[in-house]
């Protein structure tokens, strides 16, 4: 696949280039219609972007496909870098002689930050544990980066029928103990019956957005993500599913939420409408 875009970007990573020294002014990256790039399959939404002198352009970015569901495993040769000058009608492609073009997780740059949300609630613990543990490992083995970095971090909240989201494990670059904290999880973790998936939907949101407005105050480009393994059961009834979706849609923009259901009455409906 041949992604072919004004400036691109990989989600939770950077997209680094040296431009040639060329007078570029150009006009709004929208205006792409004379590259006749045919029917879009992706969406590529550009979160930041910063200019270092003399010619280094960084982007933070997320690729999404026509469906909305994130696209991972891109590199450098998945993207085309053009450019349009003051006196060119169109963009040109910059060649590799004049740039190149790395995809680079920048700690001192980006953070990003993903809240895994474990519903240990007596309907998961009673018959999906052990789906609900191999889920979650897996999960983690496919998102955290192979190479620990400063600037991917995870961590694991659950929660029951208590008006309380559970810390199990707090943010880590380290796969190896977001493995262990899950391997930790028994039956015995909760006694209570209820589920406030609502109210973890909520405190997840809240969580989330801390991390955005502590991220941005160190001047750092940020994202998040809140994952809820869940059947999207409430029934500790503390907060409304407005509520809860109001507090999904209210967040902020560089927050993405997503849902995942296990065990055996699964609500779909509410799922869709949360993640």
């Amino acid at each position: 696949m041949k992604l072919r875009a004004l400036l691109a970007i990989f989600i939770l990573a950077s997209l680094s280039f040296s431009c040639s020294s060329r007078d570029d002014d150009g006009n709004s990256a929208t205006d792409i219609d004379c590259l006749n790039l045919g029917t879009q399959e992706l969406d590529i939404t550009i979160q930041e972007s910063f200019t270092t002198l003399p010619s280094k352009v960084s982007v933070f970015f997320k690729v999404n496909g026509s469906d909305g569901s994130p696209v991972a495993g891109l590199t450098p040769s998945n993207f085309t870098i053009f450019e349009q000058g003051r006196n060119n009608d169109c963009y040109n492609e910059i060649s590799n002689s004049e740039a190149s073009g790395v995809i680079s997780p920048n700690a001192q740059i980006f953070s990003n930050n993903t809240l895994l949300v474990l519903d240990l609630s007596n309907s998961v613990l009673s018959t999906s544990l052990q789906e609900l543990k191999q889920a979650s490992s897996s999960f983690i083995s496919n998102v955290m980066p192979a190479i620990s970095t400063d600037s991917f971090k995870m961590a694991i909240y659950w929660f029951d029928g208590e008006d309380v989201l559970h810390e199990l494990q707090p943010l880590t670059t380290s796969a190896a103990v977001l493995q262990e904290a899950i391997d930790g999880i028994t039956e015995n973790i909760s006694n209570d019956p209820s589920t406030d998936l609502y109210g973890a939907v909520i405190k997840a949101s809240e969580i989330a957005n801390n991390i955005i407005d502590t991220s941005e105050n160190e001047e750092l480009f940020a994202a998040a993500s809140v994952v809820v393994f869940t059947d999207g059961t409430d029934q500790a009834a503390r907060y409304t599913e407005q509520e809860a979706v109001d507090a999904v849609s209210n967040a902020d923009d560089d927050i993405s939420f997503f849902t995942i259901g296990l065990g055996s009455e699964i609500d779909e409906g509410i799922l869709s409408k949360i993640g």
